[in-house]
């Protein structure tokens, strides 16, 4: 198609050699080139005055100068090398992906060592009518080249998504002592959230849920990292500190200093015996069932990544039987609704309460439900994640 516009517009024209220039986003860069007998001129042989293309882009009008070159271009080194004595160029304009309006972003570009032929008002409509047709071939060319380009992306993310969602426990810990509920849903394809289970060897239950700072593949791909390091770290049986110190030096190490890691480590005993660590993560709670009261697990410690060589202890609590323990991301108490109010601790902790006595499926459905009916049309702003254990009484086990 480009070969034929060309084609035309130098018969047209009488010009010895014709180009066409797509805008780069700096500059007019070289897509197709022949000369007056139909041969290919390739990029190696494209040259042009680049003081006619800037005006004719700048104006977004053509320049027709066939039989002589105006006064203002005459002495430009490029035409004086090129030793022109005629020269058209016309503005190519098409709505791109990142515009609500055409704009100038190509060139038709013709010159010669010798005279023109003289453009009578029909010559110019052809040249106008074959620019129109060229802009057209672009325009369409570009949302083609959208178009599968953002089918790429998507089977990347998809792909990402998958990747992602094995990371995460196929199943949950199945034990005699708790019942465990679980779930994530990030904002995008993929989020910065993550929970697990580490020591499944053992009779206690170790969990862990963290929050990477920002959103998308770069949060997505970090959490990864920071799920690959703790399980390293109980692979060697560290404490549940340790572990975590050796985590915030590797992010501090390995990652950019903005980027950093809220997380909540915990371990609890069939005895309901625990400790947990919390490295600046928003408080879990334990919702007392026998009294229907509501304990909170304060942070303990810095968040991961930020400072190297930070020491971390863990802190003692416990479970009696039917006790709930509810870890969750700040993606839950940030939520908002149309209004801009967040969703908030309050809530949290009335919807815990009130549904505790239902057993820890209860909280976690009662929970999502809350948000989710809360938020109403408004889009979701961070990933969120809850993560329940209820210790069971040995009676019914």
């Amino acid at each position: 198609m480009f070969g034929q516009l060309l084609e035309s517009a130098l018969r047209v024209s009488g010009a010895e050699r014709g180009f066409l220039l797509t805008f780069s986003g700096q500059n007019f860069e070289y897509v197709v080139g022949m000369d007056h007998g139909g041969d290919h001129l390739s990029e190696s042989e494209f040259k042009t005055s680049l003081t006619v293309v800037e005006q004719v882009a700048e104006q977004g009008e053509p320049l027709l100068m066939t039989e002589g070159i105006d006064q203002q271009f005459a002495a430009q080194e490029s035409i004086v090398n090129m030793r022109l004595r005629a020269v058209a160029c016309m503005p190519l304009k098409w709505i791109s992906g990142d515009g609500d309006r055409p704009a100038v972003r190509g060139i038709l570009y013709l010159d010669s060592r010798k005279a023109m032929h003289m453009l009578s008002g029909l010559d110019q409509k052809i040249l106008t009518r074959l620019a129109l047709e060229a802009s057209n071939v672009f325009e369409k060319l570009e949302l083609i080249q959208s178009l599968e380009e953002r089918k790429r992306v998507q089977q990347e993310l998809s792909l990402a998504q998958a990747t992602q969602r094995a990371l995460l426990p196929q199943d949950l810990p199945h034990s005699p002592s708790f019942s465990v509920h679980a779930s994530s849903t990030p904002t995008r394809y993929v989020g910065g959230d993550y929970y697990d289970f580490l020591g499944a060897d053992s009779d206690d239950l170790t969990g862990v849920l963290a929050d990477v700072s920002g959103k998308g593949v770069p949060a997505a791909l970090l959490s990864s990292f920071l799920q690959g390091v703790l399980e390293v770290g109980f692979g060697s049986s560290l404490s549940l500190g340790e572990a975590v110190s050796r985590a915030n030096d590797h992010l501090f190490q390995k990652t950019p200093s903005n980027r950093f890691v809220t997380l909540f480590l915990f371990r609890v005993k069939p005895s309901g015996e625990g400790e947990y660590v919390s490295a600046g993560h928003n408080p879990a709670y334990v919702c007392r069932v026998s009294t229907g009261g509501i304990e909170e697990l304060d942070p303990c410690g810095m968040i991961l990544g930020a400072f190297e060589n930070v020491t971390y202890e863990s802190v003692a609590f416990r479970l009696n039987a039917g006790d709930i323990l509810v870890v969750y991301s700040d993606g839950v108490t940030e939520a908002m609704d149309p209004n801009g109010e967040m969703f908030g601790e309050a809530r949290l902790m009335d919807v815990v309460r009130e549904s505790a006595a239902s057993g820890g499926a209860a909280v976690q459905e009662a929970i999502l439900a809350a948000v989710q009916g809360f938020m109403g049309q408004a889009s979701a702003y961070d990933d969120l994640t809850v993560l329940v254990v209820e210790r069971l009484d040995a009676g019914n086990a």
